[in-house]
């Protein structure tokens, strides 16, 4: 009985290590995993989610932006059309020790960049003509991950 409990226990704590209890797939520490957790919090600020996102913001972002308070970004967030927002990703970058995650703005439909005044989500033209737009993602490898505002 006592090896069946630790064998859960060593798999639980590998689980709880390896990001799998996050959601983000694979950890935030490499660019796929800054890639998965910007797809995340777009889904969830543009309406997949109760908090909208607010748990994957990184906690300096929370401070700054919105002085810890969820309800102020509730407000914010819900506050703008996100009906229409279409957009995919591309690879991430390394951007001074953390990642720039680039999305692509398809159609006409651009709310992403009124949250916060654009420092969550910096929108640009470039000069191939796409509407694109950066945000960056703290690496776990520094301290906590998550979306980090400017």
């Amino acid at each position: 009985m006592f090896t069946v409990r630790a064998i859960l226990l060593v798999g639980f704590l590998i689980a709880g290590c390896s990001g799998l209890g996050n959601g983000v797939f694979p950890r935030p520490g490499t660019p796929e995993g800054a890639e998965a957790l910007a797809g995340q919090w777009l889904n969830a600020v543009s309406g997949g989610a109760a908090d909208r996102g607010w748990s994957m913001l990184h906690p300096l972002s929370r401070a700054r932006l919105f002085a810890d308070n969820p309800e102020r970004y509730l407000d914010e967030v819900v506050g703008i059309d996100w009906g229409g927002f279409k957009w995919h990703i591309e690879p991430p970058t390394v951007l001074d020790g953390n990642f720039r995650v680039t999305v692509v703005i398809d159609g006409n439909r651009r709310p992403a960049g009124l949250l916060a005044d654009g420092r969550l989500i910096q929108e640009y033209s470039s000069s191939d003509g796409i509407h694109r737009a950066s945000i960056a993602v703290k690496a776990e490898w520094a301290d906590v991950a998550g979306i980090l505002g400017v």
